[in-house]
């Protein structure tokens, strides 16, 4: 009878073993989840920002285009500029030298530089005596609303850039040459002309 009592008594032993033995695997695994659900809880935050972070980054996003569009424009050029060298062409009124010549043109010796013919007074030109011409080089790239004039030949200053301004151009002491006359353009540049229409002028 001892012995079955003790028999008895170590399967039962055996037992409750096995059962602790599968309750502290148990265990091991739910703190081992629990670590892994902490671990991957702030990367999950990171790689998925609240609505308040999104707008937060749309807003740096929106200002920083904003402030690269803003150079484009002001570098825009205004309506009504000149696209080309001969829109630039004409004569023009200097208010620091009246009734003074300035005629922008081409250079008729060789068309391919642009220049400036002018005369100078004391200081209009009302009367011609003791008036000095002058001709002046001027620099140009095309669809620019600006010209850099070279007025050194005539005791000036070089690399001088006027902008376009309305009706004229304004240079960077303050003073403004308006235009008076614009030339037509060079033959190269006028439209086709309707053979019909060029003949019904004749008849």
């Amino acid at each position: 009878v001892f012995c079955t009592l003790v028999d008895h008594w170590c399967s039962k032993a055996q037992v409750m073993a096995v059962e602790r033995s599968k309750a502290g695997r148990m265990l091991l695994v739910a703190v081992a989840l629990a670590a892994c659900c902490s671990i991957r809880g702030p990367t999950s935050f990171v790689s998925a920002p609240s609505a308040q972070e999104g707008a937060l980054q749309q807003g740096r996003r929106a200002a920083l285009l904003a402030a690269v569009a803003v150079p484009s424009a002001a570098q825009a050029v205004a309506p009504g500029t000149p696209k080309q060298a001969h829109e630039w062409f004409g004569s023009y009124s200097d208010p620091q030298h009246p009734m003074c010549r300035r005629m922008l043109r081409f250079d008729q010796t060789t068309y391919g530089s642009i220049i400036v013919e002018g005369v100078d007074g004391n200081p209009g030109c009302q009367k011609l005596k003791g008036t000095q011409p002058w001709i002046i080089k001027v620099d140009y790239k095309s669809g620019a609303d600006t010209m850099t004039f070279d007025f050194s030949p005539k005791g000036g200053p070089s690399g001088v850039v006027g902008k376009w301004d309305k009706d004229g151009i304004l240079f960077p002491d303050g003073n403004k040459w308006t235009r008076v006359f614009k030339m037509p353009p060079p033959p190269g540049t006028l439209p086709p002309v309707d053979p019909a229409v060029a003949t019904s002028w004749y008849q």
